[in-house]
């Protein structure tokens, strides 16, 4: 029986966190780039 916290689980998790976090950033600046150019 695996472990909850296992590092694959983790590494995964980590994964997810940073693309969402990438995501979210470029979004961010997307939209500040069309309110600073309207």
């Amino acid at each position: 029986m695996r472990h909850p916290h296992s590092p694959e689980r983790l590494e995964g998790a980590l994964a997810l966190l940073g693309a969402g976090a990438v995501f979210a950033w470029s979004m961010t600046m997307i939209w500040a780039m069309l309110v600073v150019h309207s």
